[in-house]
């Protein structure tokens, strides 16, 4: 359980920093 928790966490952060970068780039 905890490895998925995990595996969602580092997902929703990828997610996060790739609009972040959209954001800059912008």
């Amino acid at each position: 359980m905890t490895v998925s928790y995990l595996t969602a966490a580092i997902l929703l952060l990828f997610s996060f920093v790739q609009v972040f970068s959209s954001s800059i780039q912008l």
